[in-house]
């Protein structure tokens, strides 16, 4: 088959183009499904409920909130560094912020209530972990 030397040159530019498009398409679509703030939360749960959940009814907890985004409410436990465990006794959800979120966040005291949204990562040994969570709401 024989083609004149200009189409060549269109025919890879074209499809050079169509693949970046591809790509960039693709990389919104991933920047936008991670994002915890645009997206509704698939559970709303006491911070003790949670716990439980995971570990009652492993499989269940599992299978239903693993690397979903849930809402959890419970009141301060302890603050270290970017995390804010919620709970009390041995029932503890730890909520990991990143960097910016937690020196943007007011000032948090032990004892209030907060609710916050963040993506499940399941149970750590001994507390559910929440990450990129975001502060939704604090109450005394």
């Amino acid at each position: 088959m024989v083609f004149k030397q200009g189409s060549n040159g269109l025919r890879s530019k074209l499809a050079v183009s169509v693949i970046i498009l591809f790509i960039l398409v693709i990389c919104l679509v991933l920047s936008l499904r991670g994002s915890v703030e645009n997206n509704i939360p698939v559970s709303n749960m006491k911070a003790a409920e949670l716990f439980d959940h995971f570990t009652k009814d492993p499989a269940s907890a599992y299978n239903n909130l693993l690397n979903e985004i849930i809402v959890v409410e419970g009141k301060v436990h302890s603050i270290s560094g970017k995390t804010i465990c919620l709970g009390f006794g041995m029932r503890i959800v730890r909520l990991e912020f990143q960097k910016r979120t937690f020196q943007n966040l007011p000032p948090v005291k032990i004892g209030e209530t907060l609710v916050v949204k963040g993506i499940c990562h399941g149970l750590d040994y001994t507390e559910v972990v929440i990450g990129q969570s975001i502060l939704l709401a604090q109450m005394d």
